[in-house]
């Protein structure tokens, strides 16, 4: 930022404004009862690298218009009156990609996606009153605004784009076409097996001891299996015919190396077993006689028999059957556990009994599996949401479905670089795609809300294209790299989560910034062609007008 304005104060301001912003948030997630996690952890840069952007568009266009008429409070009331609506719009959409999380129903989902939407909406409304009030306190002069306004790498590049989308628009679509089949083709090889201790570093100490344990004693994850007899002390009816089925379900678990040596009712009747015959020997089941001998002597039917209490509910009705296992992946272990099931059904008939296999191991798969499933749908009703506010924007159908596609791509792209990298899909790698589509719908609507000003105006349909590539691209440029540099910092995290949310979501800007700098336009040249005339499909609409004309 220092780079791009030159200008150590308003910098300052930029960084301190949002910094109040990620205060807000992080104080309103406290004040909800939230706690730090896995992505709630992310909030702070995120409002960050989210909040900036506002600040850019705001400042770029303050000193254009400071450029222009040399007056301070003209130029401000021209920012605010062309930057506003659009920089709503867009912190809208962001918001919404954040807060369609909350119908996943995922309580780590659920709250990451209500701070962080609410958290754009305030760092927003922040900026907003507090940016053009500083303002007015900071001197900028009229030669270093003209300077600093001017950059000719970026002009140069901004006409070699124009030329681009004016005249070759077929190879722009080629090369479209040949990135989507890449990132189709990557997307076939996106893992969908995680690992409880995926993102911990190999070197991490946590790492090599869950090795050790996997090694050496069949891991350390619980898993267990719980019994419903659904019958007042059924596990001791029928002359304890439950225990019995238990001790086939522990050698039934014995074929299976993963999983450690139990940890049941039945364990601890064979312990004290052998305690009451003196002898390692007697280490087993005893018969019905015993066991009812043994049942009496160790007072099993009052409340003095604690040791019970870990293995049996209150009225009896219910035992568990505790194991560790090994951190195999959810792809393997589900596979297990699909094998597992018809066998132990057999030993415990669905008609009579209830098992539930839970644990750790059991919810991590459960919520990875959910995860996955959710992703679709909350992309979908975020998309569904954006959508319809374009539709009240630009009041053109076909607008809105063609403008989606600078979106979608970026997404096609981040997926398909997840699949030739090797990034699976878990819990702190799947939020990137929500990101990914509300970065690349923010830069949507910076272009199509300055290309419908442009179009009122009166400009012809090619002179409008070039001239909102110019005044939007230099701020769309400014805010890429900054956010480049601002995510590519997670990349050198050693969690793993977080250093492949750096790595996708810096690559997925660039995309973002050629989708709608270069393929946005030149769907808007091809849908004027091939539709009917585009000053025909925006018609007037009270939300946006040119006020920046009446108020210059």
């Amino acid at each position: 930022m220092m780079i791009f304005f030159r200008n150590f104060k308003l910098v300052a301001i930029s960084l301190f404004t949002v910094g109040i912003g990620v205060t807000w948030s992080m104080a309103l997630m406290q004040m909800m009862g939230f706690k730090i996690t896995v992505l709630t952890s992310l909030l702070a840069p995120l409002i960050m690298v989210i909040g900036i952007p506002n600040c850019i568009f705001y400042i770029n266009r303050y000193r254009k218009a400071l450029v222009q008429n040399s007056n301070r409070t003209e130029a401000i009331n021209t920012m605010i009156s062309s930057m506003s609506l659009t920089l709503f719009i867009a912190n809208l959409t962001t918001a919404i990609g954040f807060a369609v999380l909350y119908y996943t129903h995922s309580a780590i989902l659920q709250e990451f996606g209500t701070t962080a939407s609410l958290g754009v909406l305030l760092t927003f409304l922040l900026t907003l009153f507090a940016l053009p009030l500083v303002l007015q306190w900071v001197s900028e002069p009229y030669e270093k605004s003209k300077k600093t306004s001017e950059w000719k790498w970026i002009e140069a590049t901004l006409h070699f784009i124009d030329r681009m989308v004016q005249g070759q628009r077929k190879r722009i679509y080629a090369l479209t076409l040949v990135l989507s089949i890449i990132g189709v083709y990557g997307m076939q090889f996106i893992s969908l097996n995680g690992y409880v201790i995926d993102d911990f570093p190999e070197n991490d100490v946590a790492y090599s001891d869950m090795r050790f344990f996997e090694t050496y004693f069949s891991g350390v994850l619980p898993f267990e299996c719980i019994i419903h007899t659904g019958d007042s002390n059924g596990v001791f009816k029928n002359n304890a015919r439950v225990l019995y089925r238990i001790k086939r379900f522990e050698r039934l678990m014995k074929e299976y190396p993963a999983f450690s040596e139990p940890l049941s009712l039945v364990s601890g009747i064979k312990l004290a077993h052998q305690m009451d015959q003196g002898d390692s020997k007697f280490y087993t089941l005893p018969s019905i006689k015993d066991l009812q001998s043994l049942y009496e002597r160790n007072n099993l039917n009052t409340s003095r028999s604690d040791w019970l209490n870990p293995f049996l509910s209150k009225d009896k009705s219910s035992t568990r059957i505790s194991f560790q296992v090994a951190d195999m992946g959810s792809v393997k272990f589900n596979a297990l556990l699909n094998e597992l099931k018809p066998r132990i059904d057999s030993i415990f008939p669905p008609q009579t009994y209830t098992t539930v296999l839970t644990g750790h191991s059991r919810v991590f798969l459960k919520s990875q599996s959910y995860l996955q499933k959710n992703l679709i749908e909350s992309l979908s009703i975020e998309i569904i949401l954006i959508a319809l506010v374009g539709l009240l924007l630009f009041r053109s159908i076909s607008i809105i479905v063609l403008s989606k596609l600078p979106c979608l791509l970026p997404l096609l792209m981040t997926a398909g670089i997840m699949g030739l990298m090797g990034i699976a899909f878990k819990p702190s790698t799947i939020l990137i795609f929500s990101i990914a589509f509300g970065i690349s719908s923010d830069g949507t609507v910076y272009f199509l809300t300055r290309f419908r000003q442009e179009i009122k105006r009166g400009l012809s349909f090619n002179a409008a294209i070039t001239q909102t590539i110019h005044e939007t691209g230099q701020s769309m440029i400014f805010t890429t790299i900054i956010l480049f540099f601002g995510f590519s910092v997670f990349a050198f995290s050693s969690f793993g989560g977080t250093s492949a949310l750096g790595i996708l979501v810096s690559l997925t800007l660039l995309m973002s910034l050629l989708a709608n700098l270069i393929l946005l336009p030149s769907i808007l040249i091809s849908l004027q062609n091939r539709l009917k005339p585009i000053k025909e499909q925006i018609t007037p609409n009270l939300l946006i007008d040119d006020d920046e004309n009446t108020s210059a």
